[in-house]
């Protein structure tokens, strides 16, 4: 083999012949004394020139390829907590991500909901329904007895003595 004085550091190379070390390029990398640069694995990526290891793909991130020089954050209606992420998740029913980058999706408010998977927005309860807790998949129906006047609402109000509701769903209350 060629003399030890001749060995690369971390992040060059120098296959068999060569004269001098060469720089690992962007999404690749080298432990010390290499032949070659290696690829980052998926989940792992390299900016730049002479590493000498790939980062981990941060929460809110991924790296979909081997060899990326970048990681990409999730797009909207996903996540992805932990570290070296191939792929962002899906905010289930019920959350949702309204920006990207997110490492998790943001539950429902009250008097909202989320209806669908990989929500990118979350959905007021209509007139006639209400949501009490954070995180609703759908809105609940004002019972009878009871009216929701507005839109957005966290709770249902008891119609008035001498006034009455019969159906669910109400916004009002009758004579």
């Amino acid at each position: 083999g060629a003399p030890s004085c001749f060995d690369c550091p971390a992040g060059k190379s120098r296959a068999d012949g060569e004269a001098s070390c060469s720089p690992c390029g962007p999404g690749t990398y080298s432990e010390a004394r290499a032949t070659t640069c290696e690829n980052c694995e998926r989940g792992r990526f390299a900016r730049g020139q002479e590493n000498p290891a790939c980062e981990l793909a941060g929460a809110g991130y991924f790296v979909a390829t081997s060899g990326a020089s970048e990681q990409r954050k999730c797009p909207k209606g996903s996540f992805s907590s932990g570290s070296a992420n191939v792929e962002c998740t899906s905010c289930d029913a019920g959350r949702y991500a309204n920006e990207e980058g997110l490492d998790a999706c943001k539950p429902a408010d009250r008097g909202y909901y989320v209806k669908d998977t990989g929500a990118i927005k979350q959905e007021k309860c209509s007139a006639g329904t209400y949501s009490s807790g954070e995180g609703a998949t759908s809105c609940t129906l004002a019972n009878s007895g009871f009216f929701v006047a507005d839109e957005g609402a966290t709770g249902q109000d008891e119609c008035p003595a001498g006034k009455f509701s019969s159906a669910s769903r109400a916004t009002s209350c009758d004579e």
